[in-house]
């Protein structure tokens, strides 16, 4: 039995002739890894700055609704003060109002008289108000036109007077009062118009049914009516602040009408 011969392959040929699989396929494996790694790095860069940008935004958004919380809270003070002020105002308007419906106002209802029948010539007073004058206080200052002697006295009406009933007849008694008085707040007894003609002034001074002070100022002369020269509500003072009672009932010895005796004919 035969057999056939077998000629070996020379190594030289097989090398060049088998496929070498890991030769011809290039390696990406670290190009890939190093890839992934940047995405990684540069996803990371991206959420974190996307992180802060948030945070400021938050930030931003807390300070401004903050601001509009403040702003709000102003705004709601300043619209509860106006309300506040917008009530007080309506209260006063209403107390004013209320104030007005029961106002008093004394005049003398009869012309300025000569000095010389003073004495003998009640002088009327009269309430035109709206209300009921409490507490009357009056006192009567002129300069006399005969020798240019200031002179002054006061009365009391103990009486109220209402709205609308006769006057108050009050008895001027010429012996004047213990003293004078010059000023009531910053006006003066003494007649000082410009006119010098005025040589009169009475003062009368007296309270409503709230205790509120009211204070009634005329000037005269004869042959006019008196000219008013004060009308002042809610004042602050009254002659009870400047002159005693006392002072106004008790009399001098030697008043107008004594002086009047001695002036040589």
């Amino acid at each position: 039995m035969t057999y056939p011969i077998v000629h070996p392959t020379p190594v030289a040929t097989i090398l060049t002739s088998t496929p070498n699989p890991v030769a011809s396929q290039p390696d990406y494996s670290l190009a890939t890894l190093i890839l992934t790694i940047v995405n990684l790095i540069l996803m990371v860069i991206y959420v974190t700055e996307q992180i802060k940008a948030s945070e400021l935004q938050s930030k931003a958004t807390i300070d401004a609704v903050h601001e509009q919380i403040k702003a709000s809270e102003l705004q709601s003070r300043a619209a509860i003060a106006a309300v506040h002020e917008q009530i007080k105002a309506s209260e006063l308007q209403a107390q004013e109002a209320l104030y007005n419906q029961h106002r008093p106002l004394l005049v003398c209802s009869y012309h300025p008289m000569a000095e010389t029948i003073l004495n003998n010539m009640p002088m009327p007073i009269k309430n035109v108000g709206l209300g009921i004058a409490l507490n009357i206080r009056g006192i009567l200052s002129f300069a006399s036109s005969i020798n240019g002697s200031k002179f002054q006295t006061g009365f009391i009406i103990s009486s109220v007077l209402t709205p609308g009933e006769e006057p108050e007849k009050v008895s001027i008694n010429m012996l004047g009062m213990q003293g004078m008085v010059d000023k009531i707040g910053k006006y003066s007894f003494f007649p000082d118009d410009k006119d010098s003609s005025y040589n009169q002034r009475l003062v009368l001074s007296y309270q409503d049914i709230f205790n509120r002070k009211h204070l009634s100022i005329y000037d005269g002369r004869l042959g006019t009516n008196w000219k008013v020269y004060v009308l002042e509500s809610n004042s602050k003072w009254s002659i009870e602040d400047v002159c005693s009672d006392l002072m106004i009932l008790e009399r001098t010895k030697y008043g107008i009408v004594n002086q009047l005796q001695h002036i040589p004919a």
